[in-house]
């Protein structure tokens, strides 16, 4: 028996903003323990004065390709694992949620459904995050605040999974939030 597990698409926008606020207060009030600083604002705003202009639009450029790189991991770990490989998965931009994403045609265990979905916000946000904390770098934790936040989505994914069993086929959703129980 299939059974959906899904969100409405403002849902999961309005539960990312309310979980997203303790999230940026927590990882910024930790930079500021790590880094012996005063506030995080003031400090990050002087790290971007007196930059060149590329500087900054590296910066914003960056936060676009990290975007794009967010769905590429879920594609690349959906690849792996889906029966026909990078066949399998479909990449696309939603326009109503102006956005880009990585869609898994084929059912894949349940744990390795959930490695595709922490991966992006590993890999561009805890990691970076954690090195950032040790380097004193401002900017690249700034960012990696961002990558955590776009993360939040995959995360309210991952809670709905909670208490299905590990042998469990799931199937991603090809239209909404979610995922289908292909088979217990």
């Amino acid at each position: 028996m299939k059974k959906e597990y899904v969100y409405n698409g403002l849902l999961v926008n309005v539960l990312a903003t309310v979980i997203a606020v303790p999230v940026i207060f927590v990882m910024i009030y930790g930079y500021e323990l790590m880094n012996s600083i005063d506030s995080f604002f003031p400090t990050f705003l002087e790290s971007l004065e007196g930059k060149l202009v590329s500087i900054k639009v590296f910066y914003v450029v960056s936060i676009f390709l990290g975007i794009l790189i967010h769905e590429f991991l879920h594609g690349v770990i959906f690849a792996f694992y889906a029966e026909n490989g990078l066949k399998d998965v479909k990449f696309g931009f939603n326009v109503k949620a102006c956005a880009p994403y990585a869609h898994c045609k084929s059912a894949i265990c349940k744990n390795q459904y959930i490695f595709a979905l922490v991966m992006p916000g590993l890999v561009l946000g805890i990691i970076p995050a954690i090195w950032s904390l040790f380097y004193s770098n401002i900017l690249i934790y700034s960012w990696s605040i961002l990558f955590v936040i776009s993360a939040l989505g995959d995360f309210l994914i991952l809670i709905r999974m909670i208490g299905l069993d590990q042998e469990t086929l799931i199937l991603d959703h090809p239209k909404k939030v979610g995922f289908i129980i292909a088979s217990n």
